[in-house]
C-alpha cells in the first residue's frame, strides 16, 4: 500500500488519506517510519493493530508512504498477544529501517556488521558529545541510549520476525522501492544467517569475547546476576502498609487503592489483574469472598437480554468501550499476562493467615454497597457514562471531574502507593522506607511477598503456581528465592545441630570433603 502526500501537511493528514483509523496520540513516528495504532479488516473480522508505514521522501517536497502489510499477516496470526508485544515488532522493524537507511546514506552498511551496528546504535544511542560540549550525531538518527531489557526485547522481536517472515515478505516492492535493493538483500542474508546459524541479535548484547571494550562496545553491558535478591515486601511493614498505609493524617482513606493492595499482598495479583476485575466478578459464598480473575476480552458474559457474548464485544455494544489491554496510550491503558483458567474465570486464592477473609470480605462489602455507589451517582449527575469495572476513581487526585467514578488508574494507584509507603515510614521512623526494587518497596513486591509467604509454610511449588496463576510450572522460583540471610540462617541452624559423625572439627570436616574429591591423602 502506497500514499503520496505534500511533506508540508502534518504527517498525520498523509496517514488519514491512507484510510487509517488514527487516534493523534496513538501514533509514534521514527525518522523514516511511523507506527499508528488503526484498524485492519481480514477475513470479515476487526483487529486494532499498530500498523507501521515506511516513509520515502519523493521529488517536490512529498513523501510516500508504505504500509507494511508482511508484518500485519504476523501480527493478526498472534491477536491474542498484548499491544506491547505486537507493538515491540512494529518498533523493531521501523528501526532497523531508519538504521539501514541511514548507514547505507553515508556509506557505511556493511552486512558482516549490520546486526552489531544496529544493536550498538539501540543501545548506546547514536548522539555523541565532543570534549568541546557539542553534540553531533553521524547517522543524524538522535537516538538516546535504551535500556538492556528494552533493546533486548526489540532485538527479540526482530530475530523472530526475520526468522518466521516468509522470503517473499521481505523481497517484495515494499521494501525494493523505500530501502533499496542493497539493503533488502542485506535484510534477506541476515535472515538466512540467522537461520543458518542459529544465532539471534540477542548475541551482540550477551557477547563474552573477553577482549577489552572499545567505545562503541557499551552494548555488552552486564550479564544478568543470577542471584539477585527478591525483591519482596517487607514483612514487618505488610500490616501497617495494608491498615494505615492508606489513611491520610486526616483520616480519610483511599479505599480503591487499599483495596487494590490487599488483592496484590494477600491475593498475590499482578498490578495489572485488579484493574480489568468487573463488578461482577465479585461474590461471596458462604462469607467467604470470591473474586475471579477473567480474560478482560475473550472471556463470556451474559447481556441484559440473556444471551452470552465476550466481554470486548459486551464493552463495545453496550457501552462503547474498548477493552482496557486493547488500549496502546491514555489513563485507562492496562495491559495483560496470561493466566491459567483466565476464560472461565481465575480465583484469587487469599493468604491462609487467620481474618484474612474476614478483612477483605468487610473490605469489598464496605466498597460495594457505600463506596462504589457514591462515586457513580456522582459521576452519573455529571451525565457521564457508566462502565461495570470494580475499582473506580474517586477524582480527589485529579482537575478533572470526567475522572470521579472512571474506571481506577495505574498511575492513581502508584502516587497512591508510594503516598502510602511515605506515610508508613514516617509513622515508624524508618527513612529507607522508599519506593525502589532493590528496598521491596514497589506494588509488584506485594506479589513477591505473597509468593515468599507460601513458601515459608510448605507450599510445593505446582500449588504456588496454581494459586499465582502461572501459565508455566517455573515462573513462580523468582517469587519464592531465598535471600542471602535467609540462607546463611539455614546454614546456621543446621550448623548448630552438630558437626557430621566421626569429625571433632569443621576443619576436620572440610579436609575430609577435599580428600574425597581430590583423591589426595595429604590434602
Amino acid at each position: 500500500m502506497s500514499v503520496i502526500a505534500s511533506a508540508t501537511k502534518p504527517l498525520i493528514h498523509a496517514i488519514a488519506a491512507a484510510d487509517a483509523w488514527l487516534y493523534s496520540k496513538r501514533a509514534e513516528r521514527g525518522k523514516n517510519h511511523v507506527i499508528v495504532f488503526q484498524q485492519v479488516r481480514r477475513a470479515g473480522l476487526s483487529y486494532t493493530l499498530p500498523v507501521l508505514y515506511l516513509i520515502q521522501p519523493l521529488n517536490g517536497g512529498r513523501v510516500s508512504l508504505h504500509r507494511v502489510d508482511g508484518l500485519l499477516d504476523l501480527l493478526i496470526a498472534n491477536s491474542s498477544k498484548s499491544n506491547t508485544w505486537k507493538l515491540n515488532y512494529a518498533r523493531a522493524f521501523g528501526l532497523m529501517a531508519d538504521c539501514a537507511t541511514a548507514l547505507m546514506s553515508k556509506g557505511k552498511l556493511k552486512f558482516r556488521t549490520f546486526g552489531k551496528d544496529f544493536a550498538n546504535a539501540l543501545r548506546s544511542g547514536t548522539i555523541q558529545v565532543r570534549a568541546d560540549g557539542t553534540v553531533i550525531d553521524e547517522l543524524d538518527l538522535f537516538w538516546h541510549p535504551r535500556s538492556r531489557r528494552t533493546c533486548k526485547e526489540l532485538l527479540k522481536a526482530l530475530t523472530r520476525y526475520l526468522e518466521k517472515a516468509p522470503r517473499s515478505a521481505i523481497k517484495n516492492k515494499l521494501l525494493q522501492s523505500f530501502l533499496g535493493p542493497e539493503v533488502v538483500a542485506t535484510t534477506n542474508m541476515a535472515r538466512e544467517a540467522l537461520i543458518r546459524s542459529r544465532q539471534r541479535l540477542l548475541s551482540h548484547l550477551d557477547t563474552t569475547e573477553k577482549t577489552p571494550p572499545d567505545r562503541a562496545s557499551g552494548i555488552i553491558g552486564r550479564a544478568p546476576n543470577s542471584t539477585n535478591t527478591t525483591h519482596r515486601f517487607p514483612t514487618a511493614y505488610v500490616w501497617p502498609m495494608l491498615f494505615e498505609g492508606f489513611t491520610s493524617p486526616r483520616g480519610g482513606t483511599d479505599e480503591t487503592a487499599q483495596l487494590l493492595a490487599h488483592f496484590q499482598i494477600l491475593g498475590g495479583c499482578r498490578s495489572c489483574e485488579p484493574f480489568h476485575i468487573w463488578v461482577q466478578d465479585v461474590q461471596f459464598i458462604e462469607g467467604r469472598p470470591v473474586v475471579f480473575l477473567h480474560h478482560p476480552e475473550e472471556s463470556d458474559v451474559e447481556g441484559r437480554d440473556g444471551k452470552v457474548g465476550t466481554r470486548s464485544t459486551y464493552l463495545k455494544m453496550r457501552h462503547t468501550r474498548m477493552s482496557r489491554n486493547r488500549l496502546f496510550k491514555g489513563k485507562e491503558a492496562v495491559g495483560w499476562k496470561g493466566l491459567e483458567d483466565e476464560k472461565i474465570g481465575a480465583v484469587i486464592q487469599w493468604l491462609p493467615i487467620p481474618g484474612v477473609e474476614e478483612r477483605v470480605a468487610r473490605l469489598l462489602v464496605h466498597y460495594l454497597s457505600v463506596t462504589r455507589p457514591r462515586l457513580m451517582k456522582r459521576r452519573r449527575a455529571l451525565g457521564l457514562p457508566d462502565h461495570p469495572y470494580l475499582l473506580v476513581s474517586s477524582g480527589q487526585w485529579d482537575d478533572d471531574d470526567s475522572r470521579i467514578g472512571a474506571p481506577y488508574t495505574r498511575s492513581a494507584y502508584y502516587g497512591a502507593w508510594g503516598r502510602a509507603v511515605g506515610r508508613i515510614a514516617k509513622i515508624y521512623k524508618d527513612p529507607s522506607l522508599k519506593v525502589e526494587k532493590k528496598r521491596g518497596t514497589t506494588t509488584q513486591a506485594g506479589r513477591h511477598f505473597y509468593g515468599s509467604f507460601l513458601k515459608t509454610i510448605g507450599a510445593d511449588n505446582d500449588l504456588i503456581r496454581r494459586c499465582m496463576r502461572h501459565l508455566n510450572e517455573r515462573s513462580q522460583i523468582p517469587y519464592t528465592k531465598l535471600t542471602p540471610a535467609e540462607t546463611n540462617e539455614i546454614l546456621q541452624t543446621a550448623a548448630k545441630k552438630g558437626l557430621p559423625a566421626g569429625f571433632s572439627s569443621i576443619a576436620d570436616a572440610i579436609a575430609s570433603m577435599k580428600r574425597k574429591f581430590t583423591g589426595d591423602p595429604d590434602s
